[in-house]
């Protein structure tokens, strides 16, 4: 708790600073990155976990604001995020369809959603999911590039059970047999 309670402060230190918190320091240059990743959107998970033990509004406020202002730099039309928001030029690196970084954007709207109740963050976790459940491959796994084959990316062996874990996440919040059906294929590639 102490833990997550010290990075709140700092998110919510950062967030008054920049629209999108930097995502690496560099202690040997004494400077944040000049980028923030799309798998940052994983933060509102901080948020949502600690508005759960505490009950304390600021942490729903302080999630919602965070992902919000991802939202406005990352969202594409087709529920994925671009790749990288570049600070000081105030614009974004193109999507690179990457199975495991769209898994940690999902990770943000999934908390979004169970953290504000507000259906808009379920329906674009809807969204995200049409998109990627496409590339998922018939033996239930995904590519590393999920639009690449998998002779020029590499399986994914992280972002598949990840994709597992978050399809049936939202599966139990959306009851669509569409997010099921790809977990269980995911699962058993994995356990194959």
């Amino acid at each position: 708790l102490d833990a997550a309670l010290k990075y709140s402060a700092s998110a919510e230190y950062l967030m008054e600073r920049y629209d999108i918190p930097p995502q690496d320091y560099m202690p040997e240059e004494h400077t944040w990155s000049a980028h923030t990743l799309d798998e940052s959107g994983f933060g509102v998970k901080a948020f949502e976990a600690l508005y759960s033990i505490t009950g304390k509004e600021h942490y729903r406020s302080l999630g919602k604001i965070y992902i919000e202002n991802h939202l406005k730099k990352f969202e594409r039309e087709d529920g994925l995020w671009e790749r990288m928001y570049l600070r000081e030029k105030d614009r974004t690196e193109p999507c690179m369809f990457m199975t495991r970084g769209q898994g940690w954007a999902m990770e943000g709207l999934l908390s979004a959603w169970n953290l504000t109740g507000e259906e808009r963050y379920k329906e674009k976790a809807c969204r995200m999911a049409r998109t990627v459940v496409k590339y998922q491959k018939d033996d239930g796994s995904w590519n590393f590039i999920m639009n690449e084959t998998e002779m020029a990316a590499g399986i994914d062996d992280k972002g598949t059970p990840l994709w597992s874990l978050l399809l049936y996440r939202l599966y139990k919040a959306d009851r669509n047999p569409a997010w099921l059906g790809a977990a269980r294929k995911a699962l058993s590639w994995c356990i194959e």
